[in-house]
C-alpha cells in the first residue's frame, strides 16, 4: 500500500509541475529538396551575418564561408506524423516554457541525403590545392563537423544552421572555410552535389577577395 501511495504521490507531483503545450500545427517535419536556388559568400560584421557581392573584399577573420539556399517544401516522413500538443515535465517553477521550438517545421532536416558533395577551387588556393582541385578538407558544417567526416556519417541529410528559423521556401545550409588562400587572394568555387534520390546540382559562386 505504501508503495502504491508513493507512486500516485510522485505522479501527482510530476503532472502538477508539468505543462501541456498547444504547439502550432506542423506543415511537415522534413524539407523536401526541389532544387538549388543560390550559393552566396557570407561575412560577419558588427555581429550580423551579411551576404557578399562579386568582387567584394573581406578579411579572412570576418569570412564565414558559403551559404547554400535549396528550394524546398515541407513534408512528413513516411509513417511519421506531427504531435498536435506536447507534454513537458519541465518544472514551471524554474520559469521554463513548453519547448515547442523542438517541433518546428523541417526540424528533421532534408528528406534526401547527400551522396556526394565536392567543392572545387577555381583559382590556385595553396601549394597543395591548385585551380580545379577539390578543397572539401577546408570546410566544416555549421554544427562543427568537417565536410569530409559529414559525408562518411550514417545519415547525411542537410540541416539549417542553428538560429535560423524554418522557411518553407528554402533550406539554408552553411559551410565555413577553415584555411586562408595563400597563392591567390581571389576565391571562387564550383560546387557539385548529388543526392540519394538521383538529383544532381552544380553551381559556381561569385569571385571575392580574401585578405
Amino acid at each position: 500500500m505504501k508503495t502504491l501511495k508513493a507512486f500516485f504521490l510522485t505522479l501527482i507531483l510530476v503532472v502538477g509541475f508539468g505543462c501541456f503545450c498547444d504547439c502550432p500545427e506542423l506543415v511537415g517535419d522534413y524539407y523536401n529538396i526541389l532544387g538549388l536556388n543560390d550559393l552566396k559568400h557570407i561575412q560577419i560584421k558588427n555581429n550580423e551575418y551579411l551576404y557578399l557581392e562579386g568582387n567584394d573584399t573581406v578579411k579572412f577573420e570576418d569570412y564565414k564561408g558559403l551559404m547554400f539556399g535549396f528550394k524546398t517544401e515541407f513534408v512528413f516522413g513516411e509513417n511519421e506524423a506531427h504531435i498536435p500538443f506536447h507534454f513537458s515535465l519541465m518544472n514551471t517553477a524554474y520559469g521554463t516554457s513548453c519547448p515547442c521550438y523542438f517541433y518546428t517545421d523541417g526540424h528533421n532536416g532534408s528528406l534526401q541525403e547527400v551522396k556526394s558533395f565536392d567543392i572545387i577551387t577555381m583559382n590556385d588556393f595553396d601549394s597543395v590545392h591548385l585551380a580545379n582541385d577539390t578543397i572539401n578538407e577546408y570546410f566544416i558544417t555549421s554544427y562543427n563537423v568537417p565536410l569530409d567526416s559529414f559525408l562518411l556519417q550514417k545519415r547525411t541529410n542537410l540541416h539549417k544552421p542553428f538560429g535560423i528559423g524554418g522557411d518553407e521556401e528554402q533550406l539554408m545550409f552553411q559551410l565555413s572555410l577553415t584555411e586562408r588562400p595563400t597563392l591567390d587572394s581571389t576565391f571562387q568555387v564550383k560546387v557539385n552535389i548529388e543526392l540519394n534520390d538521383g538529383a544532381v546540382y552544380s553551381t559556381e559562386s561569385d569571385a571575392i577577395f580574401i585578405k
